[in-house]
């Protein structure tokens, strides 16, 4: 999102740009941040102008521990759930941070229902979940935690 100004026939004094960079691989992300520092200096230097670069690294990257993954598709397989694998997603999610102190494998579960017309994306304004849908990613949860003896401990 780039906002310079509030009306149409001022020219503003000030902008800014805001936005998001997902990468796969934090290197990249550093390598992001380099690369756009030195086009900004670049700007700077040819339209006599000063700049600040603040960059807020938000979500890591989510890379599911090989273990975990094999018990959330064992979960959805031994409950008859239709278990799908997907190519690399660009995720931002807080659960990269949750990654960093425990092992763990991100999922995604269906929610969408085109006769209740709630099969539009996340950030869609139209977004609307077909709450039934609850009812399977309960039942997947409930049978990793049984997989991984979570019941016994208690």
């Amino acid at each position: 999102m780039i906002q310079a100004g509030s009306a149409d026939n001022v020219i503003p004094d000030s902008a800014y740009c805001r936005g998001t960079v997902r990468t796969f691989d934090t290197d990249i992300q550093d390598h992001v941040i380099n690369k756009m520092d030195k086009l900004l200096q670049g700007l700077a230097v040819a339209n006599d102008i000063e700049y600040s670069l603040d960059y807020i690294k938000g979500y890591l990257p989510v890379h599911n521990n090989a273990n975990c993954y094999e018990v959330v598709k064992q979960a959805a397989n031994d409950i008859n759930l239709r278990y799908n694998e997907s190519d690399l997603m660009m995720v931002g999610e807080d659960f990269s941070h949750y990654l960093k102190v425990r092992p763990g494998a991100f999922f995604l579960t269906g929610c969408g229902n085109p006769e209740k017309n709630s099969d539009y994306p996340h950030h869609s304004p139209y977004f609307n979940i077909d709450e039934k849908a609850m009812k399977y990613a309960v039942s997947e949860f409930l049978k990793i935690l049984e997989l991984e003896n979570i019941f016994k401990q208690l």
